[in-house]
C-alpha cells in the first residue's frame, strides 16, 4: 500500500481506486505545515578587465567580465526546487549567471566639416586652395557625433523540468513525494544522442533551438539527472547606435538633437526562458515517444521523438529580445 502511494502520488478521484494521500499524513485537518529557513548559500568569482584609450576625435572603451555566480536558490520563491530534504542537490549556477560580457563604447566626432571641405576642393569650388565655403560647412557638417555600444553575453541558465505526461511516463511527480510545492522531478539526460531541429510544427511558434533528444524520461521513483539549471538560453550579441549634434542656441546654451537606433541591425535573438514569465512550456517536458518501437534507434521515451512534434513548445523560444527601434530626441542644455 505505502508504495502504490508513493508510485502513484496524486490526490484520488471519484470513481477510481487511487488512494487518497491525506489518509496517510500524519497531522489530519492539517492542509500544509511550511518552514521558511535561511539555509540556501551563494558565491560568486570573476576576471574583470577594462580598457580605454582617446585619440583626437576618438574614445574607445572595451570592458570584459568572465565570472561564474553559484548558489542552491537564486530566489525566496524559487520556481523550481526539486528536494527540500537535500539542498545541496539544488546546488548549481545561477538564474542570473552570465559566464562571459563583453562592453565595447565607442564615441567619434566626425571630421564632416574637412570631407566637406576636401570635397569642395575636389569639385574646384574654392580654385583649389582646399577651403571651401566656411558658412556652409560649419552650419551643416560641424559638431556631429557618432557613438555606439556593442554587448557580447552569454545567455543566462534555466531548468528542464517535467510536466504531466499523457502516458504517465515522467510525471510532475516521477518520485513519488507529492510535495505539491512545484516541479518535483528532472528528466534523464542521454549521452552522445541528437536529433535534428525542428523549425516549423502544428500549434507552435519558432524554431527549435537545441538538442530536444537528449532528455529521456527518469527512471521510476527518481528525479531525474538534469539537475537544476543545466541548460543556458542562446547567447545575444546587439549593437546600438547614436547619431547626435549640438546648436548654440543662446549664448552658452545649446539644443542637442539626437537619433538613436537599438538593435540596429534586425538581428532576431530568441530567447528560451525568460524568468519573469517562469516555467512555461518552453521548458517543460509534457510529451515522451516511444523512439524503440517506432524508430528504433536505442532510445526510450525521448523527448525529441517525431510523435511529441505538434503543439509541442519544448526549447522552443518563449520570445525575443528587442528588435530595431529608432527614436528622434531633442535635448535643451543650460
Amino acid at each position: 500500500m505505502a508504495l502504490e502511494v508513493a508510485c502513484d502520488g496524486t490526490p484520488a478521484q471519484t470513481g477510481t481506486l487511487s488512494w487518497d494521500l491525506n489518509v496517510f499524513r500524519p497531522y489530519q485537518g492539517i492542509g500544509e505545515i511550511n518552514s521558511l529557513q535561511n539555509v540556501a548559500n551563494s558565491s560568486y568569482n570573476s576576471l574583470q578587465v577594462t580598457l580605454r584609450h582617446h585619440r583626437g576625435p576618438v574614445n574607445l572603451g572595451v570592458s570584459y567580465t568572465y565570472g561564474h555566480s553559484i548558489d542552491t536558490a537564486s530566489d525566496r520563491y524559487e520556481a523550481t526546487f526539486v528536494d527540500s530534504f537535500d539542498l545541496g542537490a539544488n546546488r548549481a549556477s545561477s538564474d542570473y549567471d552570465e559566464r562571459h560580457l563583453l562592453n565595447v563604447s565607442y564615441i567619434y566626432r566626425l571630421p564632416l566639416v574637412d570631407w566637406a571641405k576636401g570635397l569642395n576642393a575636389f569639385l574646384g569650388g574654392d580654385n583649389g586652395a582646399g577651403q571651401g565655403p566656411p558658412s556652409f560647412a560649419n552650419n551643416v557638417f560641424r559638431n556631429w557625433v557618432l557613438s555606439g555600444i556593442t554587448v557580447y553575453q552569454s545567455g543566462t541558465p534555466f531548468s528542464v523540468i517535467n510536466g504531466t505526461s499523457a502516458s504517465g511516463i515522467g510525471a510532475l511527480d516521477n518520485a513519488g513525494l507529492a510535495l505539491g510545492l512545484g516541479e518535483d522531478s528532472y528528466p534523464d539526460r542521454a549521452r552522445g544522442i541528437s536529433c535534428s531541429s525542428v523549425a516549423s510544427a502544428s500549434g507552435t511558434f519558432g524554431p527549435v533551438l537545441d538538442n530536444r533528444c537528449r532528455f529521456v524520461a527518469p527512471r521510476g521513483l527518481t528525479q531525474g539527472d538534469a539537475g537544476r539549471n543545466s541548460m543556458y538560453n542562446p547567447a545575444r550579441t546587439n549593437f546600438d547606435w547614436a547619431l547626435l549634434r549640438d546648436f548654440k542656441v543662446w549664448g552658452e546654451r545649446t539644443l542637442q538633437f539626437r537619433t538613436e537606433a537599438f538593435n540596429i541591425f534586425n538581428t532576431t535573438q530568441f530567447r528560451i526562458y525568460d524568468p519573469v514569465k517562469g516555467n512555461t512550456a518552453s521548458n517543460t517536458i509534457s510529451c515522451y515517444g516511444n523512439w524503440d518501437s517506432l524508430y528504433n534507434v536505442g532510445v526510450s521515451f525521448s523527448a525529441g521523438a517525431p510523435n511529441c512534434t505538434a503543439g509541442n513548445g519544448f526549447l522552443r523560444p518563449v520570445d525575443a529580445h528587442r528588435p530595431r527601434t529608432i527614436q528622434f530626441g531633442l535635448k535643451f542644455n543650460f
